[in-house]
């Protein structure tokens, strides 16, 4: 990635739908797949999509998720939905939200 841009700052946490087996994700194994930007008022809006799939263990249940954030102004992060296969959302106190800043 760039010199900016926006980065998870920890490790995800799930729980597998079919097994509940909780599932850590590394944050280094998270990839960056898109970025693309476009221009409004305020200069540009960059969205960047990370995704990833990952098997449970004790049932292999084959789990997908995407996570998509915007940046607009630059330095700003605007907004963050995930997408899920196979998991329930990010289980520890702090969600997905609170895991992606600018850098």
């Amino acid at each position: 990635m760039d010199e900016t841009g926006l980065i998870l700052t920890s490790d995800i946490v799930i729980q597998c739908e079919s097994y509940k087996e909780i599932i850590f994700i590394d944050k280094d194994d998270v990839v960056e797949f898109d970025k693309h930007s476009g221009e409004r008022p305020m200069g540009a809006e960059i969205t960047y999509t990370f995704f990833g799939d990952k098997q449970c263990d004790k049932c292999e249940n084959e789990i997908e998720y995407k996570i998509i954030a915007s940046e607009y102004p630059v330095g700003a992060v605007e907004h963050i939905y995930t997408e899920c296969k196979g998991w329930s959302q990010d289980i520890e106190k702090n969600g997905v939200e609170d895991r992606i800043i600018a850098k």
